[in-house]
């Protein structure tokens, strides 16, 4: 029997990941060994991050025990914790608590020297793109480099001629942030950001600041666009009521407040309409997610919220890789993970899991394709080679609508 650390971790939506490898037993499986994986999760319970982290964990349990119920040659034990939605390099106790034995506390600049696979269900910062993290690294969501650009096309089609911008300060809002800025400043005719507010992850609650920032001068903007998460975009929201910001203003959104919450959570005005009533924004398109929305409904109860499909993903990527290693060691994981991911070989979906087992334990070439997405993924880069993304709108009745697909840069 083989034994490794598989470490699953969310950390915002910068570095949500999943992490595979480096434990003190050693060596490989055999064809009648069966792999002994050891699951870490961090999830954001709390802290800005927690109407996504719940589910994100959720979806992560859920793979573990059909991974386990499938009995194909691998077995994951698993322990969950609380990331408080925090940067990686300030949670190192939490990651040595779970990782106990031989698994280092860094999660992506140590992945490589440690041979740590990392899978992040959520992460999107373009700047993640430019690391050499030697196929350690594999980002199952779209880079926001795509993102950045599918909002700033949002915006500029609907005639506003300049934006102010509020927006978390972490690589998440800040990448974005920046893309979409170019991408406004290359429109035809372009459409210049005016002011850049930005807040702490975790320490907003008041946007009263931030509001007055971008609506407080002599020039104000068309559009306001939040680069946020779903609390402080209800809250920017009531500030800018509070400030006579929102009247006549359009208002956009990152997939940090796609959420059926953001209404409720910024309430309503004197006359009974929703704050949210209207604003406009982006998420990344899903391929099968009503298929998850069924398995994991028949769990749970109630529908996932956003990443939770990727993170569900993330455990089976790893989990079909390890079974085509035979081994568990990170670098036989990682070298395996592109063959799994992409073409050529027999498309199988997660309903399909223990046949896509089977076939990589034969040494058949699988194409597996998550209910997150269908994406091919670069080889190297190991990352989405797209993203494909959902235009969404707040209805006056404060629920939020899909109003077009199968958006790209």
């Amino acid at each position: 029997m083989t034994t490794r650390l598989l470490f699953l971790a969310a950390l915002s939506l910068v570095a949500a990941p999943i992490l595979a490898g480096c434990a003190q037993q050693g060596g490989t499986g055999t064809d009648d060994e069966k792999l002994e994986l050891k699951l870490g999760s961090m999830m954001p319970l709390t802290g800005a991050l927690n109407s996504l982290g719940p589910d994100m964990e959720s979806g992560a349990k859920l793979a573990v025990e059909q991974i386990n119920d499938a009995d194909v040659g691998i077995h994951i034990t698993a322990s969950y914790k609380d990331d408080k939605t925090t940067d990686s390099a300030a949670i190192t106790g939490t990651f040595n608590q779970l990782a106990g034995e031989g698994v280092t506390a860094a999660v992506l600049d140590l992945a490589k020297q440690e041979q740590i696979v990392v899978a992040s269900p959520s992460a999107t910062s373009p700047t993640l793109t430019e690391r050499d993290n030697g196929g350690y690294f594999l980002r199952i969501s779209p880079s926001d480099a795509v993102q950045g650009k599918v909002l700033a096309k949002v915006v500029a089609d609907d005639g506003v001629k300049s934006v102010s911008v509020i927006l978390v300060n972490n690589a998440y809002g800040n990448g974005l942030t920046g893309v979409m800025k170019q991408a406004l400043l290359a429109n035809v005719p372009p459409i210049p950001v005016l002011q850049e507010a930005k807040y702490e992850e975790n320490a907003a609650g008041d946007m009263s600041s931030q509001v007055t920032q971008v609506c407080g001068g002599a020039v104000k903007p068309d559009a306001i666009v939040l680069v946020a998460y779903v609390d402080d975009g209800a809250a920017a929201l009531k500030a800018m009521q509070t400030q006579g910001c929102l009247e006549g203003r359009k208002v956009y959104g990152s997939e940090g407040v796609y959420n059926e919450q953001l209404a409720t959570k910024a309430g309503k005005d004197e006359a009974g309409a929703w704050l949210a009533a209207g604003v406009k924004g982006t998420t990344p398109e899903t391929s099968n997610l009503s298929r998850y929305n069924a398995v994991f409904n028949a769990s749970y109860g109630a529908d996932p919220n956003l990443y939770s499909a990727e993170s569900y993903d993330g455990v089976m990527y790893l989990a079909l890789a390890a079974l085509a290693a035979k081994s568990v060691e990170g670098k036989d994981i990682a070298a395996q993970l592109p063959s799994i991911l992409n073409a050529p070989g027999t498309k199988y979906t997660p309903d399909k899991f223990r046949e896509a087992a089977e076939a990589v334990k034969k040494g058949d070439d699988i194409d597996f394709d998550g209910y997150a997405h269908s994406f091919e993924f670069d080889a190297s880069k190991r990352e989405p080679v797209t993203g494909i993304y959902s235009y969404w709108q707040v209805q006056d009745d404060g629920t939020m609508k899909i109003i077009a697909t199968g958006k790209t840069a």
